[in-house]
């Protein structure tokens, strides 16, 4: 009713890194978010099993944003095909809470030799758990 578990949307868009980099997706406001979901898309698509491939790996960087503490398993690698525009859902970690101050970053792995352009996005509530 007064608006502390309003639903908030975010979208990072990735054009094409061309190698293996870390990439902040966003920074905890005052009070902290919870991360509701989180996905990833490709634009161009990849096919699996022609030796290239994409990996993306959540993390909560701490307020230095040089953490790596892992909060969602990897998605995607050498065996997983991607079609453009359809998005992959990210498994997170249980009440996944992101504190005032912290960095929410992506490990984006590339294999092979791929021109993808990427979005990462998700939905999230302001507050915390507590």
């Amino acid at each position: 009713m007064f608006g502390f578990s309003n639903k908030k949307l975010f979208s990072v868009a990735i054009g094409d890194p061309t190698a293996d980099r870390n990439i902040t997706l966003l920074r905890g406001p005052a009070g902290g978010m919870v991360i509701e979901n989180l996905w990833a898309s490709d634009g161009v698509g990849l096919t699996n099993g022609s030796g290239t491939g994409l990996s993306f790996t959540i993390y909560n960087g701490g307020t230095s944003g040089t953490a790596q503490t892992v909060v969602g398993s990897a998605l995607g690698g050498t065996t997983v095909a991607w079609t453009a525009q359809l998005p992959k859902s990210f498994n997170l970690s249980a009440n996944l809470e992101i504190g005032e101050g912290e960095f929410l970053w992506v490990a984006y792995d590339e294999t092979g030799t791929v021109a993808p352009f990427v979005t990462i996005g998700g939905q999230y509530r302001l507050g915390s758990l507590s």
